[in-house]
This record gives structure tokens, C-alpha cells and sequence, in this order.
């Protein structure tokens, strides 16, 4: 098992404490809540503790927020949701952060790091708009394993505090396309 606390997100938990608003995190509860879709092939919706990160997924996922061998102890409190599939070795992370900045200054300079990161291959920015990003890249693991992820970071702009979410999906056995995807059909916003 991989630590999934990515790359990205450790790149994002540096730009929101530099760029929290006031430097103070909301009291905001990560407990999730799951609801069964009304399909017949068993999909779930998992949603964010405020709601605004919705994921559809298989009974193949579980919950992995508290499972400390799935996430670095010191970014606990920035992730809104974690699930993870066996079957697939997929992990979804949402962290949620605020901004003090304009979205163009923080798209740019998450732009410019994932950039000139040298252990990042393979960086695509499919999309930048006003106030969402979406991008993918592979890191190589310690056993030279490629990990595929694919990431969309998003400004709640209906939110007063308007609060930045970013959700990557991670596999060592999706390949990245496939991988994005899977991240652009089963992500939505509930604030779009």
C-alpha cells in the first residue's frame, strides 16, 4: 500500500497556510455522510461533511479518513474525505482550504510548482479557468512503481469565505488516462 497522501496535496496544505485567510481553519466537521444511490448496480454517493464534494462510487471503496496508515499525521485535519479501492489500488482525496489571494495568483503558483518539481513526470494542465483548475502527472514510487493522479482544484464562489477544494484521485494500476476519466465522471460540485 502506498501512502496516499500525494504530492499535490502536500503542495496545496503549503499554499492554503500560506494563503488561509486570516490563518485560522473553520471548525468544520470531517465526518462524511453516504447515502445509497438509486441504481441498480449498487453505486454510492459520498459526500463531504458540508456537502459540496460529491463522489460516486462502487462498494469496491471504503472510508480510509481515520486509517492513519493512509495519511500523513500532520495533514489530518486538511483532508475532507478519503476513500480507498482495493480492487483498483484508486485512492480519492478532497482537501478543502481557504484563500486570501485571488485564484489567478494561486492557480499560478500551483502551476509553477508542480512545474519545476523534479519528481513530478508527465505534468498536463487540462483545464485553467477563472476558478478551477484540472491536471494530472505520475510520480515514481521508491520501487519505481508510476502512480497516476489527476487532480481538479475549485473555488466555491456562492461560499462567503470561498473556500478552495481540490480532489485527486491516485492508482498505481489505472493508467492516467483512464484514470482522469474516472475523476471527471464520478466528481461533481454541489456549488456549481
Amino acid at each position: 500500500m502506498n501512502n496516499i497522501f500525494t504530492k499535490t496535496a502536500l503542495l496545496l496544505g503549503a499554499l492554503f497556510v500560506i494563503a488561509a485567510c486570516d490563518g485560522k481553519k473553520g471548525d468544520v466537521s470531517r465526518a462524511l455522510t453516504s447515502e445509497t444511490a438509486n441504481d441498480s448496480v449498487g453505486m454510492q454517493i459520498v459526500k463531504s461533511s458540508d456537502g459540496a464534494v460529491v463522489l460516486t462510487v462502487d462498494p469496491d471503496f471504503s472510508d480510509k479518513l481515520k486509517d492513519a496508515a493512509f495519511l500523513a499525521g500532520e495533514h489530518r485535519g486538511e483532508v475532507e474525505l478519503l476513500q480507498y479501492d482495493s480492487v483498483r489500488n484508486l485512492t480519492v482525496t478532497v482537501v478543502k482550504g481557504g484563500l486570501k489571494n485571488n485564484f489567478a495568483e494561486l492557480f499560478s503558483s500551483l502551476e509553477k510548482n508542480l512545474k519545476s518539481d523534479p519528481v513530478l513526470k508527465d505534468i498536463r494542465i487540462d483545464e485553467m479557468a477563472e476558478h478551477s483548475m484540472s491536471y494530472r502527472f505520475t510520480v515514481m514510487g521508491n520501487n519505481q512503481t508510476a502512480y497516476h493522479e489527476s487532480c481538479i482544484t475549485i473555488a466555491n464562489l456562492n461560499a462567503a469565505d470561498k473556500p478552495v477544494y481540490t480532489v485527486c484521485a491516485n492508482s498505481s494500476d489505472m493508467d492516467g488516462e483512464n484514470l482522469n476519466a474516472w475523476l471527471m465522471s464520478n466528481v461533481r460540485f454541489s456549488f456549481e
